[in-house]
């Protein structure tokens, strides 16, 4: 079994690396664009222009509730965020960012994904 960091990848886009594991994910962090490797190449599948930060979300443990918030640390309310799974199962907005948070529901405990947040 691929471990998260062999198919989920943070760098600098300099450091993207050769294209050839089908699924695999890029996300450049100082041109702040997502890509997705179709084993041949590297396609874009998100770009911006802002700046944005990224969190690791958990849901909670088993037993429910599997609703929580995260705090983005930003100096001011996001304007959107992405959400890319990282294991099976469902995260999703829950309600929109604040200030210092994110809002997030799970479909059930321990699911992981990486959160985009954009300003």
């Amino acid at each position: 079994m691929a471990t998260l960091a062999s198919v989920l990848i943070k760098d600098i886009f300099a450091n993207r690396p050769a294209a050839g594991v089908d699924g695999r994910m890029f996300f450049s962090t100082d041109t702040r664009q997502i890509f997705r490797d179709n084993g041949a190449g590297w396609d874009l599948v998100f770009s911006s222009s802002t700046p944005a930060v990224s969190l690791n979300a958990v849901a909670p443990a088993d037993p429910g509730p599997y609703v929580f918030s995260m705090a983005h640390g930003l100096a001011e309310v996001p304007s959107r965020i992405s959400i890319l799974m990282t294991s099976p199962g469902g995260i999703w907005q829950q309600a929109a960012p604040d200030a210092t948070h994110v809002y997030l529901a799970a479909s059930g405990g321990g699911i992981t994904a990486l959160i985009f947040v954009f300003v």
